[in-house]
């Protein structure tokens, strides 16, 4: 019975509001484009160098907490600071290989993956002692300017998020396919042993693997800062939707990020307005797929790399 309520509920809410569905349609792709811009962090990092990072949602506090201070300390124009922030982070990344995953790359897959949560804990209360826990806002780069069409409304901010996400994952996807260090990443993730008989640095393509996870991550944080405040912890949820999108995708599979970010991100706001009291499991919808698709199909929607 409850079950008959509920699909005549929301039947009603999408012939009383089907403009209110559309509404949040739009919000879900800018939040979802952000997930995806996370997963896709992760995901390198899983399908080249066989790491699982727990840190990466650090990687997305610092790039919301570089834009705020390059902008409130030292009055860097937002457009400016999202870049400046983005190359600190990337930076940060570097050391991060280097010193803590470099040297545990031939250790079992536990290693790295107590590492890089020994990380985040390192990261989260060093930001906490730093500039204590008060959530910060990042002022909206437009103005709160709104694009409306046909009655619908959709802010600029989040026009700039999603077309950031596509041009970040063209950009990825050309590096890959058409450049010589893209190349020797595909090459590694085909085959590591193969890879070094071919004279392939596999070294170095770690260090830009781990490089590209942190910047996708940064920019990843740098947009979700500018939709909710920034503070310590605000990498942990967003990182967990991450990990969620990446099963829904496929483990290794850029696209596969890509898709399950996106469809995380519309799931959980559509929902808000389908099912009663839906605020309160939005973060639970992206779960409930999760676990629909590995039902489904458990190698998820795009599968992986051929590795």
């Amino acid at each position: 019975m409850s079950v008959t309520v509920g699909l005549t509920e929301t039947a009603v809410t999408l012939q009383a509001r089907p403009e209110l569905v559309v509404q949040q349609l739009l919000n879900g792709l800018s939040i979802g484009a952000v997930y995806a811009l996370i997963a896709i962090g992760l995901t390198l990092v899983f399908g080249i160098m066989d790491v699982i990072n727990f840190a990466h949602g650090e990687f997305v506090m610092l790039g919301g907490y570089a834009l705020f201070w390059l902008i409130t300390l030292f009055s860097v124009p937002f457009f400016p600071a999202m870049v400046v922030g983005v190359v600190l982070v990337g930076g940060f990344a570097v050391v991060v290989e280097r010193s803590v995953f470099r040297p545990l790359y031939d250790r079992p897959l536990l290693a790295p993956m107590m590492a890089s949560f020994g990380l985040l804990l390192v990261v989260q209360n060093g930001v906490s002692y730093l500039w204590g826990g008060r959530p910060r806002s990042i002022p909206d780069p437009f103005g709160n300017a709104v694009l409306s069409v046909e009655g619908f409304t959709v802010s600029y901010l989040r026009l700039f998020t999603v077309v950031v996400t596509a041009l970040m994952y063209l950009g990825l996807w050309a590096f890959l396919q058409y450049s010589v260090t893209g190349k020797a990443i595909r090459a590694t993730a085909q085959n590591e042993e193969a890879a070094l008989i071919r004279g392939i640095d596999t070294d170095r393509v770690n260090t830009v693997t781990f490089v590209l996870s942190g910047v996708f991550g940064a920019v990843g944080g740098v947009l979700y800062g500018t939709l909710f405040p920034v503070f310590p912890t605000m990498g942990l949820y967003p990182m967990l939707k991450a990990f969620a999108a990446i099963i829904i995708g496929g483990l290794g599979s850029v696209p596969g990020a890509l898709v399950g970010g996106l469809l995380i991100g519309v799931i959980e706001a559509v929902g808000i307005v389908l099912v009663e009291n839906g605020s309160q499991w939005r973060d639970a919808f992206a779960f409930l797929l999760l676990v629909v698709v590995l039902l489904v199909r458990p190698r998820g929607l795009l599968g992986g790399w051929d590795r």
